[in-house]
């Protein structure tokens, strides 16, 4: 005999009526529906964002192009020298110019010892330029080289250019590439020896650096000879100058200074 069928619950588990499990979808599909919407809404906002930014940053970029250029502290160099190391086009922007770039490309002209660039908004590049200063002549062959205090050859110098400066002889022909620290030591050394006996005798005399262990420095009426400690033995010599003016003026035209302790004067040879 078939018993009609009887709705078991399973022990433990709520019941749910109909109408709660269509409430439920509802609010399920709701929710997932809610989601795709921000998900639309935040993809929106990016692509306008993304847009207005690129719209931003062009008219920005428009609004700060470089139209002036300021240059103090040139001597020696050009306008147009600075100028050609800049190498900027009409639409650069200041938001684009990297001055430690510029300042680096600047340097390695030969008379630029250092620089400072600024950017000064909205349209003008400001640039400070500190120059080598020439401190003595090198004869080479047929041509004359000006350098600074430290041996930096800066270039070539006419004949009658800054007159007043040291001439230095026996420096090797390729001085300026060879890289060698001990002829560039020796040099060094000659213009410093050109410098105090031009200000100490107001003489422009000529340095001879060919020889190993020992600068020859001449005047129109004196020869000196330096060793090591330049600086040491001309002081020595300014110390005892007053005693042994007479000596000088009176025949005794080379002062050798190579020894310790020592001023030893004979006549020039």
């Amino acid at each position: 005999m078939l018993r009609p069928r009887q709705n078991k619950v399973r022990k433990n588990q709520p019941v749910r009526s109909p109408v709660r499990r269509r409430q439920t979808r509802k609010k399920t599909i709701w929710q997932k529906l809610k989601r795709w919407v921000m998900v639309m809404v935040l993809a929106t906002l990016c692509i306008v964002g993304v847009w207005e930014f690129d719209r931003v940053e062009s008219v920005a970029m428009s609004l700060t192009t470089v139209q002036h250029v300021t240059i103090v502290g040139l001597k020696e160099l050009e306008r147009k020298d600075v100028l050609a190391k800049l190498d900027l086009s009409p639409e650069t922007s200041l938001f684009e110019v990297q001055p430690e770039s510029i300042i680096s490309h600047l340097k390695s002209h030969p008379w630029v010892r250092n620089a400072v660039v600024e950017r000064v908004f909205p349209h003008t590049l400001a640039i400070r330029i500190d120059e080598r200063v020439p401190a003595a002549i090198w004869q080479s062959e047929n041509v004359r080289y000006l350098l600074d205090d430290q041996a930096q050859v800066l270039s070539a110098s006419k004949k009658d250019q800054f007159p007043g400066l040291p001439m230095l002889l026996g420096i090797p022909g390729d001085f300026a590439v060879a890289g060698d620290h001990e002829v560039q030591q020796k040099v060094r050394d000659g213009i410093l020896i050109g410098r105090l006996l031009s200000s100490g005798l107001t003489a422009v005399p000529t340095i001879h650096v060919d020889q190993p262990s020992i600068i020859v420095a001449d005047t129109q009426d004196l020869r000196f000879q330096f060793g090591d400690s330049i600086e040491a033995q001309w002081q020595r010599f300014q110390a005892l100058y007053p005693s042994i003016e007479t000596q000088i003026t009176h025949g005794a035209t080379e002062v050798d200074l190579r020894y310790p302790g020592k001023v030893i004067l004979r006549k020039r040879e």
